[in-house]
């Protein structure tokens, strides 16, 4: 499925096929309502009609779907069978995510159920097609003629440059691509509610290998800041002077829509920079961060 090259044989069948190529996929969603949001958005991402959208390679889908494994173990907070196989093969920095009550006992079955879910999903979509599209992030209603883009579950990151000390509560940035408006990531707590000595902080996603997105949602639990967005075709740049300035927040509203002046040009990271606190706050909390092209 990465490659494009899906083996047809029959009238019917290629007709299908070049359905397929001229035609969007539905929603997965909508057709298996128990395959997650994470799930879905790695589907989405391996059925990509744009290649260059597409998983580079099998250790870039593998990754991903680890990143499912441990998001929904973590969510639903247990797991039954004594089998440790799968977690024993997840990166270190993955398996932090899962509760330690339930780390030592996570099934191989709950891998294999994952797979065979987009398996299915895959031969679903591709032999029974209809005219819903494709999948949107829940409750992010893209404006006219734009869609979501699929962003990777380990495509956020903080952005903290000097003169700050590097970091801004890297643990907490998957919050923000998880599909979870009920999980965020929040800036430091700064005393007397502004940044100090600091120009902004803020926290960038991985749009990987590049889109020209033409506006960004922002969610936040703390309306009130004021930012811009950048962007940056490669690096990512470790300081601002090396992002390219997209737009301006004013004064950023719970769900804060961002139309983006990219002059049709593809950038890879798209970086939220907060340049002053909500009135009376300490900290930005920011639960999910949504690119529309």
């Amino acid at each position: 499925m990465l490659t494009g090259d899906v083996p047809f044989h029959g009238d019917n069948q290629v007709a299908v096929a070049m359905k397929h190529v001229r035609e969007e996929l539905p929603d997965v969603q909508l057709r298996r309502p128990e395959v997650s949001s994470a799930l879905a958005a790695v589907l989405e991402r391996a059925t990509a009609k744009d290649l260059d959208r597409r998983y580079s390679d099998d250790r870039e889908l593998v990754a991903d779907l680890e990143e499912v494994l441990a998001i929904e173990t973590s969510r639903s907070g247990q797991a039954t069978g004594e089998a440790t196989a799968v977690l024993r093969t997840l990166p270190s920095g993955t398996r932090r995510r899962i509760p330690w009550r339930v780390s030592h006992r996570i099934p191989v079955l709950l891998l294999i159920l994952a797979m065979l879910a987009i398996a299915a999903a895959v031969v679903l979509l591709v032999l029974d097609r209809t005219e819903r599209g494709t999948r949107q992030r829940p409750g992010a209603k893209p404006p006219p003629g734009l869609t979501a883009v699929s962003l990777r579950q380990n495509g956020a990151h903080d952005f903290d440059p000097p003169p700050g000390d590097g970091q801004e509560h890297p643990t907490e940035v998957r919050a923000v691509v998880d599909d979870d408006p009920n999980s965020t990531w929040s800036t430091e707590s700064y005393t007397g509610g502004t940044l100090s000595n600091k120009p902004g902080v803020g926290i960038y996603v991985d749009a990987a290998p590049g889109v020209a997105a033409r506006a960004i949602e922002i969610r936040t639990p703390t309306p009130g800041w004021q930012g811009k967005v950048y962007g940056a075709k490669s690096g990512p740049p470790d300081a601002l002077d090396g992002w390219q300035e997209l737009g301006t927040i004013d004064k950023a509203e719970r769900r804060q829509r961002v139309q983006l002046d990219t002059a049709s040009n593809r950038f890879r990271y798209y970086l939220v920079w907060i340049t002053k606190l909500p009135p009376g706050e300490e900290k930005v909390e920011i639960s999910e961060i949504v690119l529309f092209r």
